[in-house]
C-alpha cells in the first residue's frame, strides 16, 4: 500500500471532481457534474428512462430523484409517464443549456487530457477502474 494509505490519491480525485464541477458552473444554469452528465445523456439517448441514471452512474436512486427534480424546476428536463414507466425528457431550454454544457465538456476535455501522454491516461483509467472493480466488491 501507498504512503499514506491511498488518502492522498482519494484527495486528489475529490479535488479533481470539485475543480470539475466549478468549471461547469460557469454556466448560467448552477449546474454540477451530475447535472451535466443528465443533461449530455438525455440528449444522446433521449429514451432513457429516469429510473436507469442510477443504474447508469452507479448511485443512490434517491440523489437521483433529487437531481432529477432539481433539472424539473429548472424547466431543464420534464418527467412524462407512460404506464410504470418514468421517462425524462429536455425541455427547449433543457437543449439550450446542454449545448453550453457539452461545449464546456469538450472544453474541459481538449484542456485536460492534451496535457497527458496515452501512456499516462491508460494508467490513469486502469487505476480508476480498478478502484471502482474493489469498491463493487466490498458493497
Amino acid at each position: 500500500m501507498q504512503k499514506g494509505g491511498g488518502m492522498e490519491y482519494l484527495e486528489e480525485i475529490v479535488r479533481f471532481k470539485n475543480g470539475i464541477n466549478k468549471y461547469i458552473k460557469k454556466s448560467s444554469e448552477e449546474l454540477n457534474i451530475i447535472d451535466a452528465l443528465i443533461l449530455t445523456t438525455l440528449k444522446e439517448k433521449p429514451d432513457t428512462l429516469a429510473r436507469d441514471f442510477s443504474e447508469i452512474f452507479e448511485t443512490d436512486p434517491s440523489y437521483m430523484t433529487r437531481n432529477m427534480i432539481k433539472l424539473e424546476k429548472k424547466d431543464l428536463v420534464i418527467r412524462k409517464r407512460s404506464g410504470r414507466k418514468n421517462y425524462l425528457f429536455l425541455t427547449n431550454k433543457g437543449e439550450e443549456v446542454c449545448r453550453e454544457v457539452m461545449g464546456t465538456k469538450n472544453e474541459i476535455l481538449k484542456e485536460l487530457f492534451t496535457r497527458i501522454d496515452s501512456k499516462d491516461y491508460r494508467a490513469g483509467i486502469r487505476v480508476l477502474k480498478t478502484l471502482t472493480e474493489i469498491l463493487k466488491e466490498k458493497i
